[in-house]
């Protein structure tokens, strides 16, 4: 008796694959995002750790005079000092002092984008962000920026405190330059007793938001410090 070889036809291993194929274009997209967010996430959380611990060493090597310090409004809750407001020393302290402890490429005091230290910014937050400061002509034009070593940037962009509310680009000219992606704002805060300083995003509706003071941020960017850091 002959034997048989059951096996696939070729159109059921097409439609098959068909079917993969659309699987996998639904999927991927989604999977993409997760590991896009998890790399821009982690890349936060060194700059952030890093940034906090260069602030300190700062701090020390000036022993804890920095002559930069932001008044808070009263009542806030987050042990914030709400008397002491000192802006004077905080473009020296930006330019000259912290840059020391960081590993510095570049250095911009002005026309930070046509010298080469920031990427051609270009988003709408100028009328609507309610964050002073917070467009992308200001920073282009306006702002110091210094690029750091990794690629990453630090820039002010602040107006009536230029210096102590600056923001982050974890991702350099890289991209997507999006804010709440790779783009947020932090700023240095004190407490009462008047020595020390550290960087923080200000609290917001009880939960501690990474942008300073809140601009737009595009779809599906992240506003909250728990959001990254948890």
């Amino acid at each position: 008796m002959k034997k048989f070889s059951k096996g696939f036809t070729l159109a059921e291993v097409l439609i098959t694959l068909a079917v993969i194929g659309v699987v996998a274009a639904l999927t991927m997209p989604v999977i993409y995002a997760k590991i896009e967010r998890h790399i821009l996430n982690n890349r936060f959380k060194k700059m952030y750790s890093t940034l906090s611990q260069v602030l300190e060493k700062t701090l020390f090597d000036k022993g804890y005079n920095m002559g930069c310090y932001v008044k808070y409004p009263a009542g806030g809750g987050d042990g914030l000092t709400t008397e002491k407001h000192d802006t004077s020393g905080c473009k020296s302290f930006f330019i000259n002092d912290f840059p020391e402890n960081l590993r510095v490429l570049k250095l911009c005091e002005n026309n930070a984008y046509t010298n080469g230290c920031l990427p051609n910014y270009d988003w709408g937050f100028a009328g609507s962000s309610g964050c002073s400061g917070f467009d992308s002509d200001n920073i282009k034009t306006k702002s110091i920026a210094i690029v750091l070593s990794d690629g990453s940037i630090i820039f002010t962009y602040g107006i009536d405190n230029p210096i102590t509310t600056f923001g982050i680009d974890i991702n350099g000219k890289k991209g997507p330059n999006k804010s709440g992606y790779d783009i947020y704002s932090l700023n240095l805060v004190m407490n009462d007793n008047g020595n020390s300083i550290k960087l923080s995003g200000q609290p917001f509706k009880g939960r501690p938001v990474i942008t300073n003071c809140l601009p737009a941020t595009d779809d599906g960017g992240v506003k909250y410090l728990d959001e990254i850091m948890k």
